[in-house]
């Protein structure tokens, strides 16, 4: 199932950190005003561009990246529930912190 266990080491920490920080800076009302985003990930107000929400969002895609080469078997379904969980877990967390 996995290809390389070091890539599978590499997605989840990006995948953790995104879905942390994400929280952690909502929290913080740093992304207030947002007018874009990218699975639940401000990235844009009507400023400009927030450069947290952009690096999220390039950890995110190079953290799918990663699991994507890290498996050899059921690449789609563990994709899909990392999306999903990506989409749904931070602002289910936000409202609890």
């Amino acid at each position: 199932m996995l290809k390389n266990r070091q890539y599978m080491f590499i997605a989840i920490f990006l995948l953790i950190l995104t879905i942390v920080l994400n929280v952690v800076l909502r929290h913080l009302n740093y992304f207030s005003g947002t007018t874009g985003t990218l699975m639940s990930i401000p990235f844009r107000t009507s400023t400009g561009y927030h450069y947290w929400g952009v690096a999220l969002v390039t950890a995110l895609v190079i953290g799918l990246a990663f699991l994507i080469m890290a498996l050899k078997k059921y690449r789609g379904r563990v994709v899909l529930v990392a999306i999903v969980t990506l989409v749904i877990l931070p602002p289910i967390a936000y409202m609890y912190i």
